[in-house]
C-alpha cells in the first residue's frame, strides 16, 4: 500500500510540473512560477482574487519597482493600492485616534503620484472566517519582501539559484527559510491597516506557508524548467528533495485519506505521501472508481 501511495505522489508531482509548462510553455517562467506563489498565498478564500492581482500586476512590472528611489515602499503602495486594500479605497477602514500614520500616510503617498493601473474592487478580498495571521494585506506585503529578498538576480532566477544551493543536510529547511519572509515594523502586529491581534507574530510568510509553496509550486517548476533546458543534475535534485521532503501540516482531506486506509500517522511521514493520498483521492475517490484503484486490488 504505502508503494502506491509514493507511486501516486510522484504522479501528481509530475502533473503539478506540467501545468507550468502547458499554462506557459516556459516562455514566461518568471510570471508562471510567480503566478503560482500568489495562488498558493491565497489559500482556499483568497486564490481568485491573488490571481486576479497577480495577472494586473505581472511580475516585470514589480521588478521594474525596484529600478527606482524608495523601492520597497513604492512596490507595497503599487500591490496593495492595485489590490484596492489602502484606508482611503475602503469606506469601513478606520483607524485608533492614537495610531501612527507615518508609514499608511507614505504609502498613500506614493500611490497617489502612480500612474494607476486597474484597480480590483476592494471587496473582492475576504477576512471572514480567515485567520488573523493569514490576511490578505498581510500576504500581500509579504509577497512584497520576498520579491525585495530576490531583488538583485529577480525572483526566478534567485528562487533558482535557492535549489542550486541547497545543501545535502536539511534541505526543507532551507528551502523555507529561503521563502519566509517577516516584518519587526508596522506589520508585526497587525493584521489590517489600524488593526492589531494579541500574539499575532513577525512572520507574514511564515514556515508552514512556505513550506507548501516548496511542495506545491518552487519545486514541481524547477523540475519541468530544469527538463525544459537540459539541467538533468537541477532536475534530478528537485525530484529529490521532493521525495525526502518530510511532511507538512496536514489537512481534512489527507487526515481521511490516512484514516481510511487503516494507516497510522506515523507511516504517512513524508510530503510525498500526503500528495500522494490528495491524488488518490482528487482521482479515484471523488470519481466513484474505487473498483478500478490499485488500492482496492490488494
Amino acid at each position: 500500500m504505502i508503494q502506491i501511495i509514493n507511486a501516486a505522489g510522484t504522479a501528481r508531482f509530475h502533473e503539478k510540473s506540467k501545468q507550468f509548462l502547458t499554462e506557459s510553455n516556459l516562455v514566461e517562467g518568471g510570471q508562471s512560477l510567480y503566478y503560482g506563489i500568489m495562488t498558493a498565498l491565497g489559500y482556499a478564500h483568497n486564490q481568485a482574487p491573488f490571481q486576479e492581482l497577480a495577472r494586473k500586476l505581472p511580475l516585470v512590472a514589480l521588478e521594474a519597482e525596484f529600478a527606482g528611489e524608495n523601492g520597497q515602499t513604492r512596490l507595497e503602495a503599487l500591490l496593495t493600492g492595485t489590490a484596492g486594500l489602502l484606508p482611503s479605497q475602503r469606506p469601513e477602514c478606520e483607524y485608533s485616534p492614537f495610531e501612527d500614520y507615518a508609514y499608511v500616510n507614505e504609502l498613500e503617498r506614493v500611490w497617489e503620484a502612480m500612474q494607476h493601473a486597474d484597480v480590483m474592487d476592494y471587496r473582492a478580498w475576504h477576512y471572514f472566517r480567515v485567520r488573523p495571521a493569514n490576511s490578505p494585506l498581510r500576504r500581500i506585503i509579504g509577497l512584497s519582501r520576498l520579491l525585495h529578498k530576490y531583488r538583485e538576480k529577480g525572483l526566478l532566477h534567485g528562487l533558482v539559484a535557492l535549489i542550486r544551493a541547497v545543501p545535502r543536510e536539511n534541505g526543507s529547511r532551507f528551502l523555507e527559510e529561503g521563502l519566509m519572509t517577516d516584518d519587526d515594523g508596522y506589520w508585526a502586529g497587525r493584521f489590517d491597516f489600524g488593526k492589531g491581534y494579541p500574539g499575532l507574530s513577525k512572520w507574514l510568510i511564515g514556515q508552514t506557508r512556505a513550506a507548501e509553496i516548496a511542495i506545491n509550486i518552487l519545486l514541481p517548476f524547477v523540475y519541468i524548467r530544469s527538463e525544459n533546458n537540459g539541467e538533468t543534475e537541477l532536475r534530478e535534485k528537485a525530484l529529490a528533495l521532493f521525495n525526502s521532503y518530510p511532511a507538512a501540516e496536514t489537512n481534512t482531506v489527507a487526515r481521511h485519506m490516512t484514516a481510511q486506509f487503516g494507516l497510522r500517522g506515523s507511516q504517512v511521514n513524508s510530503a510525498r505521501r500526503q500528495q500522494g493520498l490528495l491524488h488518490l483521492y482528487k482521482k479515484w475517490c471523488t470519481q466513484g472508481r474505487c473498483r478500478e484503484c490499485e488500492l482496492n486490488k490488494k
